[in-house]
């Protein structure tokens, strides 16, 4: 069974395709940043209830906060992935705004354990440790590197 770290790696290759595809169907068949999103976002949806077993049980089992998940994803989701849509064509290298936008994880991270503390019946313990924390710190300073022109 792969553990995390090889299911990250293989999932890191697997959103290459949608970092670059941006520039190319729109330079070469027209295609809105929007819509190249919406497309995958689509495919990636219907992968998802292929792939992952997920039956509807799994959905109407737990209905109010699956509705909270779509509600959450509509207000905050859909503007988010515009604008990262929106911003790869006109970044001057695809990765760029992915970069930024995935500093999310080193908020998540330190907030994660935090909110384990403090809200310890909704979230279950985080680890945190000083070396992870080092390497959140070269990734905040990766992107004061990559924002400076």
């Amino acid at each position: 069974m792969i553990g995390w770290l090889g299911k990250s790696f293989i999932a890191m290759a697997c959103l290459i395709p949608l970092m670059l595809m941006f520039n190319f169907l729109g330079k070469n068949y027209g295609v809105r940043p929007e819509a190249a999103m919406f497309a995958w976002f689509l495919g990636s949806t219907i992968g998802i209830f292929a792939f992952s077993g997920v039956r509807s049980a799994d959905i109407t089992h737990a209905f109010l906060p699956i509705l909270v998940i779509v509600a959450l994803g509509i207000v905050i989701g859909g503007p988010a992935n515009i604008l990262v849509a929106q911003a790869v064509p006109a970044a001057p290298n695809p990765a760029l705004p992915f970069t930024i936008v995935n500093a999310a994880s080193a908020v998540t991270f330190l907030l994660a354990p935090v909110l384990a503390i403090a809200l310890p019946r909704y979230f279950d313990p985080m680890s945190f440790s000083w070396i992870n924390m080092g390497g959140i710190v070269l990734v905040i300073a990766g992107l004061g590197l990559v924002a400076y022109r």
